[in-house]
């Protein structure tokens, strides 16, 4: 069942606030009790809203690309240099507005496919933690909500790598909070994916060395 855009909403930014207290909701299922009463979101909820916020982050920064242009553009004094000026940012201009735009349009397959990675990882631990826990709906749950990170993305400059590390701690929410995994645990599936790169780059290097 669909939620409302009004549930949608709600459970989205509430677990930008509250991540360990909404994910406790998901986990013990009592709503009634629980001093939230919030609908989980679906995968397609989560990435259309992102979606969303993805656009404005878009449509801000080549914003703030024009002002930036104009400005510098009127402080050159002279026909001749405004226009060797104009010509040096216009192709520059033009690659930034294309990987914009591509961004923005294949922003829901990049987002699904860290979404289905994060699911795999985390249901690989939840199986060897405890084989009787619904793995597939703790899973879909906590990189579901994590999504929501993307509403950071929208401050000018310092909004992506803020966005980057929120998405991190609120998978780590999510274990804490969903899961039930400890400190230790949690941190362990969130580094996990490094240290496999790590070790495949060791076994890929290691002839060279003997």
């Amino acid at each position: 069942m669909m939620n409302s855009f009004k549930d949608i909403l709600e459970t989205y930014f509430t677990v930008l606030v509250h991540p360990f207290k909404v994910h406790g909701q998901f986990r013990f299922q009592m709503p009634s009790t629980s001093e939230f009463s919030l609908k989980p979101l679906t995968l397609a909820e989560a990435i259309g809203v992102s979606w969303v916020f993805s656009i404005l982050r878009g449509f801000l920064k080549i914003l703030i690309l024009n002002f930036f242009i104009i400005g510098v553009g009127s402080s050159f004094s002279g026909v001749e240099l405004g226009g060797l000026f104009s010509r040096s940012m216009s192709s520059g201009y033009a690659f930034f507005v294309l990987s914009t735009a591509l961004d923005i349009l294949f922003f829901p397959i990049a987002a699904l496919i860290i979404n289905s990675y994060w699911a795999w990882v985390i249901r690989l631990f939840i199986r060897w933690l405890n084989p009787k826990l619904d793995r597939e709906k703790i899973a879909d749950e906590i990189t579901t909500h994590a999504l929501s990170s993307h509403v950071l993305g929208i401050i000018p400059f310092i909004g992506e790598f803020f966005q980057f590390l929120y998405y991190y701690f609120l998978l780590y929410a999510g274990l804490r909070g969903n899961l039930g995994a400890s400190r230790s645990f949690s941190l362990v599936v969130l580094v996990s994916p490094l240290l496999v790169i790590f070790m495949i780059l060791t076994l890929l290097t290691l002839p060279f060395f003997i």
